[in-house]
């Protein structure tokens, strides 16, 4: 049976910390409302870092894709967390076995663990079906899914439309300006310089491109 799993940070810890995940029917999530989002312009996605939304054109725009490439180890997965914390309801699917469901650890970092449901799937596109019928997220996380087909980045562009989500991509490493599907209208690296200690950003698809910096109060 999958599961939806109201979350905190998904760690590569043991099973011993299973008993922390709470399962939650894909069926009983249709009656999730989306009323408590704290998002004051509902057509976008705001970080809350004022650097970061301006260069962005404002958020992340809902009824669009976005691609972001995190290089394993560099913490770019912060400034990911940045959007989650105007509460917008969202969806987190992966797929890697060998990720569990840590709540305590997004809880520290102030997150509301009520409005963020976690998914393991070796499918999404079947197996979350139902989730592609309504409107119930702001926002839906592919989290460094393997093997994405040109008419995946279709489908999920379409859906992003009716939907009115911001769909966003994570991959495991750098993008290129010169690559990737036209479906997707922004595309984003992100990491921590921990020498020079501030988060760089760097669009290489969207709007003008740019590089900025910035720095998170208690992360580095």
């Amino acid at each position: 049976m999958l599961g939806l799993y109201s979350i905190g940070y998904r760690l590569p810890i043991s099973r011993d910390y299973d008993f922390m995940r709470k399962d939650i029917r894909l069926s009983e999530i249709q009656t999730l409302t989306k009323a408590s989002s704290l998002t004051k312009d509902r057509s976008r996605l705001s970080s809350g870092i004022a650097v970061l939304d301006t260069a962005l054109g404002g958020g992340l725009v809902k009824g669009e894709l976005s691609e972001w490439g995190l290089v394993p180890g560099k913490n770019g997965l912060q400034v990911i967390i940045q959007f989650l914390k105007a509460r917008p309801l969202c969806l987190w699917v992966y797929q890697q076995a060998d990720y569990s469901v840590y709540p305590p650890s997004w809880h520290s970092q102030g997150l509301d663990l009520e409005q963020i449901y976690f998914v393991r799937c070796h499918k999404p596109f079947q197996e979350l079906r139902p989730i592609f019928l309504e409107p119930l997220f702001d926002l839906i996380i592919f989290d460094r899914l393997p093997f994405f087909k040109p008419e995946d980045y279709a489908f999920l562009a379409s859906k992003a439309r009716v939907l009115q989500a911001h769909i966003l991509i994570i991959t495991p490493f750098l993008l290129k300006n010169t690559l990737g599907s036209a479906h997707i209208r922004l595309r984003v690296n992100a990491y921590c310089d921990f020498f020079r200690r501030y988060f760089c950003v760097h669009r290489v698809k969207g709007l003008q491109q740019e590089k900025l910096t910035f720095s998170l109060p208690g992360l580095l």
